[in-house]
């Protein structure tokens, strides 16, 4: 108990405010993502992340067409992916593949030379309905289990 009341007495500052998201942009032809970091994205300032990406929810009708993200690398980083609505799924180079949906919260680790894509899961592609995913975290390295634990809950 000595380590949480210590901790509990150690007051923060804010270093920042950010602005809101000037509005989104596509990732692929199958996420419209706000990004919450906006311009500090990719710097120290908001280490040990990267990014977060919100995908806030945007109708899709019924299609065969393929949408989302085609190969790209993951190197070095891991991301969590939180479905609200909608369902996607994902693929790498090494075999892997899931779909996830509303409720799902996907955690990958990417070391090196992995190859990934994400799509709308051609399932609720041919039915249509409402993409939601958020928050989307991309970090450096690997984070502790008990840090995302304590940022998400």
């Amino acid at each position: 108990m000595q380590c949480l009341a210590t901790s509990m007495l150690l007051m923060k500052s804010i270093s920042q405010i950010i602005s809101p998201p000037s509005g989104p942009h596509w990732v692929g032809n199958g996420f419209r993502v706000y990004p919450i970091f906006n311009n500090l994205a990719f710097t120290s300032a908001v280490s040990p992340f990267l990014m977060f990406d919100y995908a806030a929810p945007k109708h899709f009708e019924a299609t065969n067409e393929r949408r989302g993200v085609g190969e790209h690398p993951h190197r070095g980083f891991e991301t969590v992916s939180i479905a609200f609505q909608g369902s996607v799924q994902h693929h790498d180079n090494q075999g892997n593949t899931g779909i996830i949906g509303p409720g799902d919260v996907q955690w990958m680790t990417a070391g090196k030379g992995i190859i990934h894509q994400e799509y709308l899961a051609p399932d609720f592609l041919k039915k249509g309905g409402t993409v939601e995913f958020g928050i989307q975290s991309f970090t450096y390295g690997y984070i502790p289990t008990f840090f995302l634990i304590h940022f998400f809950i």
